[in-house]
């Protein structure tokens, strides 16, 4: 016979579990339009190649339900136009041509691979190892501007081919935090992965802008009684006033010139 869970005073479990249903993709979006701000224009400037290429996939990747964005030769048609000016001209010709040749068949993830490869070739620049390493050791953190100064900092370290996390890196990070931050990061206990780094950074700033923010806040409340000091000082003892020990007659005597303007020569002083 089947004992039945439960009852009165008991503690028996119920039935089982209901059975989840599967998660149901979210359908796509008809007459979707792009959205988000247009990456920037690039000019051939090597310094910023590497930001176009970046900036143009976040724009794909958040119009990606836009009809035809998923396509990669109008990806690389779309990068194209942002790509103007004399330095770029003459490349951006020779691409748009390339395209134009393409067959459907042809319109696969490999042309986008190999416009990536190309424009590396054309515009990277040879010493971004070496002008990034400057960069990074000459770089500093400006309070409160954290969010700025982990992300130029990241930036450099991929771009100077170093390893993000490793223990140089971490320390070319701390390096270059204010020297309050600092002594706050290497309070015991002292972190030693740049994810804990990060966390007792942001920690610090935030709790350093709120100390900021109360100190503004109770100045402000308070009353300013200051009053600068009034030119109106006064000796308590004054001096006494000088006497004139002198007597009113007298008269000082005559001073006698080391020379005449016209001295007088006699067989007695003449050589």
């Amino acid at each position: 016979m089947a004992v039945r869970g439960g009852g009165e005073g008991g503690g028996g479990g119920g039935g089982a579990p209901p059975v989840q249903q599967p998660l149901q993709p979210i359908a796509a979006t008809t007459n979707v339009k792009a959205i988000g701000a247009n990456p920037p224009i690039f000019n051939g400037d090597r310094d910023n190649e590497d930001n176009l290429i970046s900036k143009v996939e976040e724009y794909l990747l958040l119009n990606d339900d836009v009809a035809g964005f998923n396509s990669p030769k109008k990806k690389v048609a779309l990068t194209l136009t942002f790509m103007q000016g004399p330095e770029v001209a003459k490349w951006t010709k020779g691409v748009r041509a390339w395209l134009l040749q393409l067959t459907p068949a042809q319109n696969t993830e490999d042309i986008w691979n190999k416009f990536l490869v190309e424009f590396e070739l054309r515009f990277q620049d040879t010493q971004a190892h070496q002008k990034a390493r400057t960069k990074l050791g000459m770089l500093r953190m400006k309070m409160p501007k954290i969010n700025i100064y982990i992300a130029k900092f990241e930036k450099l370290v991929r771009k100077a081919n170093y390893t993000l996390g490793s223990p140089e890196m971490n320390q070319h990070f701390i390096a270059g935090l204010p020297m309050a931050i600092t002594e706050d990061i290497l309070k015991d206990p002292e972190p030693t992965t740049y994810l804990e780094i990060l966390r007792k950074t942001l920690a610090s700033v935030c709790a350093k802008q709120t100390i900021w923010a109360l100190y503004k806040r109770g100045n402000q409340n308070q009353p300013n009684n200051y009053r600068p000091p009034q030119n109106n000082w006064r000796p308590q003892n004054p001096l006494p006033q000088r006497q004139n020990f002198l007597p009113n007659n007298y008269r000082a005597p005559p001073r006698n010139p080391l020379y005449n303007n016209n001295p007088q020569y006699n067989s007695s002083n003449a050589l």
